[in-house]
């Protein structure tokens, strides 16, 4: 059976527009477009997993002993739907402690993380790790606190 190559055009035409329409109504239903979180992989297109960095405004500062000094932690997404994302921190100097406002969101977010330090702080420099841990991810930022 012989097709004459002007149907077959047609038939082509038809299918690309009836996909595009279709795809187009899948994609704009989820209320993005996938093309940031899609990726080729093998064998087809596959979903890139959670993502995130972390960031620090400032990332660093000087306080008294027994004050406190405050930084914005930013969990910026990269890639797939968001996840929850919970901040900690380590390396922080004897006698200080700190807190995060709110302890874990979902990102693109923001955390207040207020430094504490007490009266047995000892002056000097210190490189306070934080971290946000989600969706199977942990991301670090360092935060250069200096106690006088």
């Amino acid at each position: 059976m012989k097709i004459d190559r002007r149907l077959w055009y047609v038939v082509v035409v038809v299918v690309v527009i009836v996909a595009v329409i279709l795809g187009w109504s899948v994609f704009t239903s989820v209320g993005r477009f996938p093309a940031f979180e899609m990726g080729p992989g093998p064998g087809g297109w596959w979903q890139q997993p959670f993502d995130f960095i972390i960031n620090l405004n400032p990332y660093g500062g000087t306080v008294i002993v027994g004050d406190s000094i405050t930084t914005l932690v930013t969990a910026n997404l990269i890639s797939a739907s968001t996840q929850s994302v919970s901040f900690s921190a380590s390396g922080l100097p004897s006698g200080a402690n700190i807190n995060f406002i709110p302890s874990s969101c979902n990102p693109t977010c923001s955390s207040i993380a207020i430094i504490y330090t007490s009266n047995i702080t000892f002056p000097g420099n210190y490189t306070i790790t934080i971290r946000g841990g989600g969706g199977g991810k942990t991301r670090t930022a360092n935060f250069i606190l200096t106690v006088v």
